[in-house]
């Protein structure tokens, strides 16, 4: 296995990606956040305009576009711009950085740090088709790009090495 670097576009990927779990796990929040600023323009536009017809038309369509704005907003200037500045600001993203597992343990070794993690402290791993993010807290996770396994085997093996010593299900994806 060859040294794991993150580059700018893996941050942001995964800014993506731990949004999208953010999402999943607190629908309830997010939808909260959805009804509250709708409500909010609603009342908004409905004292700007004077007739109460097109007040409920324009406050309506205020509260079903509210979400997808924001989402659009967050996907295409707020990830990114975060993103940069993360990169920016944390110089031990640009570190090479090597990783090794076995049954109980994942180890991180790199010139600045080693660390030896018992996978039973990681309580969620998340997947896509390049990367694995595997969390030790609600907002701390560990980047892992699939592109530098060096085959489809052994990224099968951490995974299922990964999710039998978190106690994931292993029939799921």
């Amino acid at each position: 296995m060859k040294p794991l670097m993150i580059t700018k576009e893996d941050l942001l990927a995964v800014n993506r990606l731990n949004w999208i779990r953010n999402f999943r796990i607190n629908k309830w929040k997010f939808l909260a956040f959805e009804v509250g600023g709708g409500v909010l323009g609603f009342i908004l536009i409905l004292g700007i305009f004077t007739t109460p017809t097109v007040g409920l038309i324009v406050g309506g369509l205020g509260l079903i576009l509210f979400i997808p704005f924001i989402i659009v907003v967050s996907w295409f200037i707020v990830f990114p711009f975060s993103a940069s500045q993360q990169f920016r600001k944390n110089k031990i993203l640009s570190i090479p950085y090597m990783i090794k597992w076995d049954e109980s343990y994942f180890y991180i070794s790199s010139d600045q740090t080693d660390a030896k993690l018992a996978w039973s402290v990681l309580m969620d791993m998340v997947e896509n088709d390049d990367y694995i993010l595997l969390y030790s807290h609600t907002l701390i996770f560990h980047l892992i790009a699939k592109r530098y396994f060096d085959s489809t085997e052994e990224m099968e093996n951490f995974l299922h090495t990964a999710k039998a010593g978190m106690n994931i299900n292993l029939t799921s994806k």
